[in-house]
């Protein structure tokens, strides 16, 4: 008789984090839905960014954070074992809103020889989809361009990241997540265009 291993709840969590995050990257601009982290609280933005921290570290990897409530850094220092560092040594920076372009100033974007040690970035935004900036996305895995609206998000803070990201291989990945559990991945690879602003407070 054969016996099929059940998943716990926090493997089930993270295997359908790692496949949204997967189809997100390959499909840049499009919106996917990862589960809330209950460990950490409330239905937050910053739950949702617990989730996808507990899928992307572990101890052999690094991560800061930018305006960010220490309380979240404490949890997942606490259950992934990974590293914390600084924002420009960081292989994962978790940043509030209002860092974003702070963060992107300093973080990591590889180097010719080694560019896949570049800085993934987290982006707590206030949702996607509807509203906020239009962003105009183009590039691998997107038939002509795609639309994607971002809440909460200063406009200039992508013209930051189209200049980082002029120079591929070099770059920054971008997740960008929202307290309803809504995410969305810009790779360097995309090239994003501002259609509309909106101005954020």
């Amino acid at each position: 008789m054969s016996i099929t291993p059940q998943l716990t709840s926090a493997a089930a969590r993270d295997q359908h984090v790692f496949r949204a995050l997967i189809s997100c990257f390959a499909r840049p601009g499009t919106i996917g839905r990862i589960p809330h982290d209950k460990s950490f609280g409330s239905n937050s933005s910053a739950s949702v960014a617990s989730s996808v921290g507990r899928c992307l570290l572990d101890h052999e990897v690094s991560f800061a954070f930018a305006g960010m409530d220490h309380a979240l850094a404490e949890h997942l220092l606490r259950v992934t074992a990974a590293r914390s560092t600084d924002l420009s040594e960081a292989e994962y920076i978790f940043a509030a809103p209002e860092q974003m372009i702070s963060a992107l100033d300093v973080a990591n974007i590889g180097t010719d020889e080694y560019p896949d040690q570049s800085a993934t970035m987290i982006v707590l935004c206030d949702g996607l989809g509807t509203n906020g900036t239009l962003l105009s996305l183009s590039g691998p895995g997107i038939p002509d361009v795609r639309d994607l609206n971002v809440q909460g998000v200063v406009p200039e803070a992508f013209d930051v990241l189209s200049d980082i990201n002029a120079d591929y291989p070099l770059g920054v990945d971008l997740i960008l997540v929202s307290s309803d559990g809504s995410v969305a991945c810009i790779p360097r690879t995309t090239r994003a265009e501002i259609q509309w602003k909106r101005d954020v407070d």
